[in-house]
């Protein structure tokens, strides 16, 4: 087991959440706007913001999520057995985490874009391109996280069982719960639009600083 490796490829996952992080407030950093129709009131407030601010915020942190593919990927290098049903079945979960991520923050993006300029298109646009490639990545999503957080869960990575606490959807659900409980506000929505990028960062963070305790 190669651990400058898995610290080489956890430091570019980390700076790969720091990117997304920037590209993912940069379109959720903004202050909430009076809507009469509450459902749609969190997507108008983004949609709100000046037209640079999605394009920069999709395309930077679609690139940051690319990046986290090596921080993902670390976490395999450092599992016991590679060989198991598992393992093979983390690896193809963590193309999904990362390169279906990065297609889905682009189209969400532009999903917020496009009811910016024509609101009558929006829910065209969720229901025949969005939510079919969302739906795709939410379910590889959690099973990717679920297969993680059983191999942090029963000792079969190099790294302390508790660990499995770090995982991206106790991350993300974390972090929602954080942003409901501040007042409402741009930090707000910001904390609840980068929940996950908020995640990755501690999860490869602490990676890193439990590696260096590690003696393989």
């Amino acid at each position: 087991m190669d651990k400058s490796k898995i610290r080489k490829y956890l430091i570019i996952g980390l700076i790969g959440a720091i990117i997304t992080v920037i590209g993912e407030m940069s379109q959720g950093f903004v202050a909430t706007i009076d809507s009469s129709n509450l459902m749609m009131q969190e997507f108008e407030t983004y949609a709100s913001l000046p037209g640079w601010r999605h394009g920069f915020g999709s395309t930077i942190g679609a690139i940051g999520i690319l990046l986290q593919f090596f921080g993902v990927y670390a976490i395999y290098l450092s599992f016991k057995n590679k060989d198991d049903k598992n393992s093979k079945r983390y690896k193809i979960g963590a193309i999904n985490y990362s390169l279906i991520g990065a297609i889905v923050h682009i189209l969400l993006a532009t999903a917020i874009y496009v009811l910016k300029i024509n609101s009558e298109l929006f829910m065209e646009y969720m229901i025949w391109f969005a939510m079919p490639i969302v739906s795709v990545f939410l379910i590889g999503y959690i099973w990717f996280s679920i297969i993680m957080f059983n191999k942090f869960r029963k000792n079969e990575t190099i790294f302390p069982k508790w660990c499995c606490w770090l995982n991206p959807v106790v991350g993300k659900i974390f972090f929602n719960i954080v942003a409901t409980l501040i007042p409402i506000s741009a930090l707000a929505n910001g904390i609840s639009y980068s929940n996950m990028g908020i995640a990755s960062i501690i999860m490869f963070a602490v990676l890193l600083v439990n590696l260096k305790k590690i003696k393989v």
